[in-house]
């Protein structure tokens, strides 16, 4: 499997007008492996929530950008049964119980993303990656956090 330090190079070479797609292309690559290696669809979303949610946390902020992407999740998924007032007290939620999501994330990892393909397990934290690249930084906590997670998940020896 291809380091941290590589994906992040090749996510680097993705032209800024172009992450969008990209980061949606991922998005879909990640959610399917999530089906394919979940017992059911319920098992799949909890999973990939906590993965995602634990990443927007790893920098001990959510920016304005992780919010927006954040409710638009949301809304997506929950339709009118979310408005933004709720999505911010959601978000505050996740600040409140970061220790305990990032716990979590990581034993999604061990439980979950240990019988992962190399190949899925790359989609998947590419798609991280631009979920941290969202606010156009990644910060060194964030890439802390994601090696962490793909460790815990069998990736790294």
């Amino acid at each position: 499997m291809k380091t941290i330090d590589q994906l992040l190079a090749e996510f680097k070479q993705i032209p800024r007008e172009n992450m969008p797609i990209e980061l949606a292309k991922y998005a879909l690559k990640a959610t399917k492996s999530c089906l394919d290696y979940a017992k059911d669809p319920e098992e799949a979303t909890t999973n990939l929530g906590i993965l995602v949610c634990s990443v927007f946390l790893a920098d001990d902020k959510i920016s304005e950008q992780e919010f927006q992407l954040l409710y638009m999740s949301a809304k997506i998924s929950l339709g009118d049964q979310i408005d933004l007032d709720t999505c911010k007290v959601i978000a505050q939620d996740l600040l409140d119980a970061k220790k305990d999501l990032k716990s979590a994330a990581v034993e999604v990892a061990i439980k979950y993303l240990t019988m992962w393909k190399d190949e899925d397990k790359e989609d998947l934290l590419m798609y991280l990656v631009g979920l941290c690249a969202i606010d156009e930084n990644i910060a060194t906590k964030e890439i802390g956090w994601l090696k962490i997670l793909m460790t815990a998940a069998g990736a790294y020896k």
